[in-house]
């Protein structure tokens, strides 16, 4: 029970002459499932790997994913923070719900096709990042392609 104290004192001062690079994050497809829920409802729900290639660790997001199956768009979903290590790779997943009847007979016949195991369906994602490295930058990244996949 006896009480302790330590002297204050700074180890190291400084600052930063130039910002920290902050590298957008890469996106691999390491798993998916296509269910129909009903006639005008599919889930497709897509395991992603999100992996870092700088030497800054960050808290990754993005508000507003857009999915597009054979290049329409379909549904959006919100890619919740994310926390991702320097030069590491963190997984998440995402979940959309979508009525292929508005896709068009065509695709929404390659979704139904593709749900049944008898055939492949063109995926990509867009949207834009939102990297958040805490007391020391942060930065948004225009929407743009995050992924294309083909899912089989």
């Amino acid at each position: 029970g006896t009480v302790q104290s330590f002297p204050r004192f700074t180890l190291a001062r400084g600052e930063l002459t130039t910002p920290l690079p902050l590298s957008a994050p890469r996106l691999e497809l390491t798993g998916s499932s296509l269910r129909f829920e009903s006639v005008s409802s599919v889930v497709l729900s897509l395991d992603l790997a999100v992996t870092n290639p700088g030497i800054i660790g960050y808290r990754v997001s993005a508000p507003e994913v857009v999915l597009g199956v054979a290049g329409a768009p379909a549904g959006s979903a919100g890619l919740s923070p994310l926390d991702v290590p320097a030069l590491g790779t963190a997984n998440t997943s995402l979940t959309f719900r979508f009525d292929p009847l508005t896709l068009g007979p065509a695709l929404a016949a390659q979704v139904q096709a593709a749900s049944a195991g008898a055939g492949g369906l063109s995926v990509g994602l867009t949207g834009g990042w939102t990297l958040e490295a805490p007391g020391l930058a942060n930065l948004a990244f225009e929407p743009s392609t995050l992924l294309q996949a083909s899912l089989k």
